[in-house]
């Protein structure tokens, strides 16, 4: 038991050195002031946001690269279309 306890005392110093007294253990700095957590809530957010955006597209890219195996006439007429009336 002594020497778990005295390896645990060893390896809790030895994090400190490495991460400061921020160890991973407690909440963030930055969380528990309400603006930098309202600002890092924003920042998820966004990146969420776009994640979701380019699974959207990855999702159509797949389905109109299938399409295109099955039927490459069709989606080229699709293509061609879009391109000369951009939204």
């Amino acid at each position: 038991m002594k020497e778990h306890l005295e390896e645990s005392i060893k390896l809790d110093q030895e994090e400190d050195m490495e991460l400061g007294e921020e160890s991973g253990n407690g909440v963030p700095k930055s969380l528990t002031n309400k603006e930098k957590f309202h600002k890092t809530v924003e920042k998820i957010n966004k990146s969420s946001e776009n994640d979701i955006d380019q699974d959207k597209l990855r999702a159509f890219s797949k389905n109109l690269l299938k399409q295109a195996e099955e039927n490459p006439e069709k989606i080229y007429k699709k293509l061609k279309n879009f391109m000369s009336h951009p939204d």
